[in-house]
């Protein structure tokens, strides 16, 4: 892609609003990172400051003095936490906030870049509305949002709103676009994936085998892995239950969990009852750094998730990381899963609320060797066409077109 000379872009301000972001992390906010760092020119991220609370405010200083090419990063957004139009709370907290936002970008043209619909694109059109109408919004919508706003008429309200206001919406799947539609007809959608940085799953097999016998198993052993939080809808605990049943079966099988969450205790006190404790390792929160290693170091990447309430899984970078790690990934049939996992292709779908379903598709890949190898080198296939750089050229792409009317040459 031929990016236009930087000087095109100078009297033009890029704002990320984004109320969390690192060290405190999710695929989000790494898609917004990963995007914007390879941005063509400067980018200023405005999220909350965490150097009050502990051991975030460490992490945050460590990551904040490091190198993040086209962004930066300015901690004054005060947290807004509850969206209530009758509160004086939440308008005193909207109002500094446009004005922390029109200090930093003057009466330049400019683009807000909104994490969400809520808070962040309710304040964009606010600032829009009343500091400067020479401004352009990106919104990006993500699944699980667009739900919870169906849960609050006043949310449904604003978030729709919102969609349709926005001179784009970024979905992140086919998935999460048709709910987009689904409450604003007419809203701009377009389709943008999230990435994997493919060239850090490049990983020497040495170091490899040396991270996989920290966890202590035979090289027989056919290891799963989740990487992500521990929460109800990632359904951790279907995987457990399967790997119990597995056992009784004779399989050699043992299941790394990486992450945190409010689960873990009742994760840990399952794993326990059903007597897995030497086949089950909770290691968890991964360093970014480390995470090729611990999916290279796996077998078979499960994370069969379901929707619970208004939470579902609106694509999965963490698919696309196994699959650049080349093991295959077992995923939910829910949310947009189904286009970060190629039904046997790169892995295998299955109804997370049915433990069968489940136990099934652990078991024939934990049986089949060269079934898992056929679908890591397809994975490795398709996650080339996901790497972060494709992504953000193919982001800025869409955002030159629509809002810039201007064509890229391509």
């Amino acid at each position: 892609m031929n990016i236009p000379p930087y000087n095109y872009y100078d009297d033009i301000t890029n704002i990320i609003l984004t109320q969390d972001f690192f060290p405190k992390i999710g695929g989000a906010h790494l898609f917004l990172y990963e995007v914007y760092k390879r941005w063509p020119n400067p980018v200023v991220v405005l999220t909350q400051d965490y150097s009050n609370i502990d051991e975030l405010g460490s992490q945050q200083a460590k990551f904040d003095a490091s190198d993040h090419r086209s962004i930066k990063i300015i901690r004054e957004l005060p947290l807004i936490d509850d969206i209530n139009l009758f509160s004086t709370s939440y308008w005193s907290k909207l109002l500094k906030t446009l004005r922390i936002t029109q200090r930093i970008s003057g009466k330049k043209p400019m683009i807000l870049h909104c994490l969400r619909a809520f808070p962040e694109g309710i304040n964009a059109l606010m600032f829009k509305a009343l500091k400067n109408k020479n401004c352009k919004i990106v919104t990006f919508a993500h699944g699980e949002e667009v739900l919870v706003a169906k849960t609050s008429k006043q949310l449904k309200i604003l978030t729709k709103i919102v969609y349709s206001k926005s001179n784009v919406v970024m979905a992140n799947s086919n998935s999460t676009k048709t709910l987009v539609k689904e409450l604003a007809p007419n809203a701009n959608v377009k389709i943008v994936h999230p990435g994997v940085d493919t060239r850090a799953f490049d990983v020497p097999e040495e170091r490899v085998k040396a991270y996989r016998r920290r966890w202590g198993w035979k090289d027989d052993v056919v290891v799963l892995l989740t990487m992500s939080r521990m929460e109800a809808r990632k359904n951790h605990a279907a995987v457990i239950k399967a790997l119990g049943e597995l056992h009784e079966e004779g399989l050699p099988l043992a299941y790394v969990i990486a992450g945190e969450g409010e689960e873990e205790p009742r994760l840990k006190k399952m794993v326990s009852n059903l007597g897995l404790s030497e086949w089950v390792r909770f290691v968890g929160r991964i360093p970014e750094g480390e995470k090729p290693l611990c999916f290279c170091a796996a077998d078979i990447h499960v994370m069969p998730s379901i929707q619970l309430g208004p939470m579902t899984e609106g694509f999965g970078i963490v698919f696309l990381e196994a699959a650049a790690a080349g093991i295959p990934s077992i995923a939910g049939k829910v949310g947009g899963q189904s286009e970060a996992v190629r039904d046997g292709v790169t892995g295998l779908l299955v109804d997370g609320t049915k433990i069968d379903e489940v136990k099934n598709a652990i078991r024939k890949l934990a049986q089949n060797r060269r079934l898992r190898a056929e679908m890591g080198q397809n994975g490795k296939i398709l996650a080339e066409k996901y790497d972060w750089s494709k992504v953000s050229a193919g982001h800025f792409r869409v955002v030159e077109n629509l809002i810039f009317e201007k064509m890229l040459v391509c």
